[in-house]
């Protein structure tokens, strides 16, 4: 192609649209001609004829090469527009409708959680009303760490550091019910972190007491401080019962009938073992002033118990024989808050949401406490490894003339009292006063040889020497009687008996752990579970530990 006709070509393309087609346009560059290859950068010699026509057709040359570049840029920039205007009405017409409906629902979803959540702290928030730190749920969120060990959070309570963290659990009527503040139950948990063990002390609701110089019954000083100032009951019962136990109660919790109800069912109800048969036929109708007909009975074995059944098997104290008073009564409420409790543990129900929301609604109603939400979260921590049933004692004071004594006061009836005259929440120097101290420090071993004292341990053998031996040696761990049979025939004889000690039920572990570790000089091995290829006699089917020697 010679230089003319391809300044020519370019003339044309400098002459066509202003808009051109959007193609590739690949640079047509000068080629060799017949004669010469024309340099656009070579400086032509001074002796060169052709010098000055030579520069200008170079110079011509190079601006069309440099037109074409620049028309070939503008084309591909025209190009890139076009596709950008595309893309940006895709954008327009699809993904950003998209986007913000998925942001709406977002924004929805987020509002939704939000406020629940917030309705869900405000209810939690209600139930630690009693809580006089100076803070709310939300700046108490922050202290829960849910990737904690049980160790860190005993270290976040009060008492943890000391090894025993007391409760006090106080049970009043509520709404619906004669004297609805006068509290039913007054209990103590005492929690020991270090050996993962509980200890329950109920103290009677007729415990006479000296309430800044009113003479009372315990169950009336929580309703009459209420009566007076909302919200100054618990404290007032926690400051009586620090004076005569000389120890601190770090946390209180109050509930009524009503809300210890809804708590079993929302848990699926409890198992309950009704160690005697009994009838209650003076169980109150509410505010009435009649008794329930007809009259609520509860049989001997196993028995699943709704809310209201396991209240009334837990409030009754008019019962004939052993079931009736304060005393059989209150092993009973330990019974129901061990079992309730062990039931919420086993159903998991801090992961199941809807049984979660129920408790917290029940709660806000119907429970106050002193205990702050990152307290609360700590105590289900480190109560989550324990086993409640093995691990629990409970130890109720009683008019065994020992420490309480009962006697007859013409204003309010039957009453307990120190058995050296003195009162609870008086300033005297009581004897009384100070056993029921020793005991309170020491109640693991206290409410374990009461245990032991209520359990049935047998010995079964024919061997009498050896029978009277064992016998002897046990009654200086055990008051009660131990129960024996020599008759049994079916056990081996030899020069050298074996004796085996066993458990026949599970909550006596404690006491079998015990017997099983004293030294009464005799070689005794642990059998643990009894087991079902032995036979104990129908005299000691009631055992729960029995000695087996053959």
């Amino acid at each position: 192609m010679s230089t003319r006709s391809f300044r020519k070509n370019q003339s044309e393309i400098h002459e066509s649209n202003n808009e051109p087609e959007i193609i590739d346009v690949n640079i047509v560059k000068p080629q060799k001609s017949n004669l010469e290859t024309i340099d656009l950068d070579r400086q032509p010699q001074t002796n060169d004829i052709r010098s000055t026509d030579y520069n200008l057709n170079r110079i011509n040359l190079k601006n069309d090469v440099e037109n074409i570049e620049s028309k070939n840029v503008n084309i591909k920039s025209n190009k890139i527009d076009a596709l950008r205007h595309k893309q940006k009405g895709f954008f327009r017409k699809f993904v950003l409708p998209v986007i913000t409906v998925l942001g709406v629902i977002i924004l929805i979803i987020s509002i939704v959680l939000g406020v629940a959540g917030y309705n869900v702290l405000t209810e939690l928030s209600k139930i630690s009303s009693g809580n006089t730190n100076g803070q709310n749920i939300f700046t108490d969120l922050v202290k829960i760490n849910p990737f904690s060990n049980a160790e860190d959070e005993v270290s976040k309570l009060q008492g943890g550091s000391t090894g025993r963290i007391n409760i006090l659990l106080l049970g009043y009527g509520g709404e619906g019910h004669d004297g609805g503040l006068l509290t039913d139950s007054q209990l103590i948990i005492s929690i020991f972190p270090k050996t993962k063990k509980v200890a329950t002390i109920n103290i009677p609701r007729d415990t006479y007491v000296s309430d800044n110089g009113a003479y009372k019954k315990m169950n009336s000083v929580y309703a009459d401080a209420e009566n007076k100032q909302k919200g100054t009951g618990a404290n007032r019962v926690v400051k009586i019962l620090e004076n005569d136990l000389n120890t601190k109660i770090h946390y209180w919790a109050t509930i009524d009938f009503k809300g210890f109800k809804k708590m079993i069912d929302i848990v699926g109800g409890v198992d309950i073992y009704v160690r005697n048969s009994f009838t209650d036929y003076e169980y109150p109708l509410g505010e009435t002033y009649q008794y329930m007909y007809p009259a609520p009975s509860f049989i001997q074995g196993n028995t699943r118990m709704d809310g209201e059944k396991a209240l009334i098997y837990a409030r009754s104290r008019h019962a004939a024989g052993v079931e009736g008073g304060d005393f059989a009564r209150s092993l009973r409420q330990r019974e129901v808050i061990t079992a309730m409790v062990k039931k919420g543990l086993d159903t998991g129900l801090i992961s199941n949401p809807d049984k979660l929301r129920q408790l917290i609604a029940t709660l806000s109603e119907n429970l106050n406490t002193n205990l702050s939400f990152s307290e609360i979260f700590s105590l289900g921590k480190i109560f989550k490894d324990y086993n409640l049933t093995q691990n629990i004692s409970s130890w109720t004071l009683s008019d065994d003339g020992v420490i309480l004594c009962p006697q007859n006061n013409p204003d309010t009836g039957y009453i307990l009292t120190y058995c050296d005259g003195s009162y609870f929440g008086s300033k005297t120097i009581s004897s009384s006063k100070n056993l029921l101290q020793k005991n309170f420090e020491n109640v693991l071993d206290v409410a374990l040889m009461k245990k032991l004292d209520e359990t049935d341990v047998a010995i079964v053998s024919n061997k009498s020497k050896v029978l009277s031996t064992l016998s002897s040696a046990l009654k200086s761990y055990k008051s009660t009687a131990v129960l024996t049979n020599n008759q049994f025939s079916e056990i081996t004889l030899s020069q050298n008996p074996e004796i085996t000690i066993y458990y026949t039920d599970p909550e006596s572990i404690e006491v079998y752990n015990y017997l099983s570790n004293q030294n009464i000089g005799l070689v005794i091995k642990k059998g643990d579970k009894f087991p079902e290829n032995k036979t104990l006699p129908k005299s000691l089917s009631k055992a729960k530990i029995v000695y087996w020697i053959e």
